[in-house]
């Protein structure tokens, strides 16, 4: 582990086609996958004032001698990382890509938070029916540590039997989530940095979301909600709308549905930007047999499309 300017490299080193060790480090991020399901968005390396990124990265890449992975990052980042990367003959790839939706709790403020004009015809009036039949709909903030917490466990219980009934395990099945999070929160929730929402129908709580707060952002990290048997009744679009006006109602920024092609977030947002998962390799041959490897296992696997049938010949 060590530091670069205001960033934090972890480093965890592997072996290059399973024989050439190498130096790998990674940027905010451990390396060991079972705590990197704690998922790493908006990644980005601090720069002071006057320095510019570029060759901060740069620099970066040369020094750490092998091969850097940055999760999360936006796409002004991975430009900068590019051109970076040409100057110190290194190669990037793509790791994974994914879109990033928000709304922009500004732009809902001039329509009116509860309206959701920018949301489509079909959204707004799932939503309003939902809403209708849940009758009265309120937004709880904790009373203190103890609250978010007990809150923290309901959603944790929710978000299990939701993903069990779809056959997955959800970001609890990863032994460390809920421990960090619970220390995590005893810290963050009185500094203001972190809270758990209840969203209640009347007296009956329809679903939880866990709150990150950054520079005026309020970043919808994990999520619990009912499981109705009327499938009118929306929980998750209710609760969220009603977060989303919350949010609003505090000054905030945007209300960050963070990344992950779910149909809720593109049915809720009003904008969108792609976040890549990035690694940046030496130009050496070790790294360029790996990777035209990993393309020849693509192609083979990546299913032909049949050719046409050949015409007939006239007549």
């Amino acid at each position: 582990m060590f530091r670069f300017g205001d960033g934090l490299l972890v480093r965890r080193d592997r072996a290059v086609l399973g024989v050439w060790p190498v130096r790998r480090f990674f940027l905010h991020e451990s390396g060991d996958p079972l705590f990197d399901r704690l998922a790493v968005e908006d990644n980005g390396l601090p720069c002071r004032p006057g320095v510019d990124r570029v060759a901060a990265l740069s620099l970066l890449l040369a020094q750490a001698a092998g091969e850097v992975v940055f999760g999360g990052v936006d796409a002004g980042f991975a430009a900068d990382l590019h051109q970076a990367a040409g100057l110190s003959g290194h190669r990037v790839r793509t790791v994974r890509e994914a879109p990033r939706y928000w709304v922009d709790l500004n732009e809902a403020r001039r329509h009116g938070p509860t309206s959701l004009t920018w949301a489509s015809p079909a959204t707004r009036a799932a939503i309003r029916r939902s809403n209708r039949l849940y009758s009265e709909l309120h937004v709880d903030e904790p009373g203190g540590v103890a609250d978010a917490l007990d809150w923290f466990a309901a959603l944790r219980d929710l978000h299990v039997v939701r993903w069990q009934r779809e056959g997955h395990l959800g970001a609890f099945a990863n032994p460390a989530f809920g421990p960090v999070h619970r220390q995590f929160l005893a810290e963050a929730v009185p500094q203001g940095l972190a809270t758990i929402l209840r969203v209640r129908a009347g007296d009956r709580a329809i679903g939880y979301l866990y709150l990150l707060f950054g520079r005026g952002w309020a970043h919808s990290y994990q999520s619990g909600f009912v499981q109705e048997t009327d499938n009118r009744l929306k929980p998750g679009l209710s609760a969220h709308a009603a977060a989303i006006a919350w949010a609003a109602g505090r000054g905030l920024a945007a209300y960050d549905l963070m990344a992950g092609e779910a149909r809720y977030k593109r049915e809720l947002a009003t904008h969108s930007a792609p976040m890549f998962w990035l690694t940046a390799t030496p130009d050496r041959w070790p790294w360029r047999t790996e990777e035209g490897l990993r393309r020849l296992k693509a192609a083979l696997l990546t299913p032909r499309t049949p050719s046409p049938p050949c015409p007939a010949p006239p007549g």
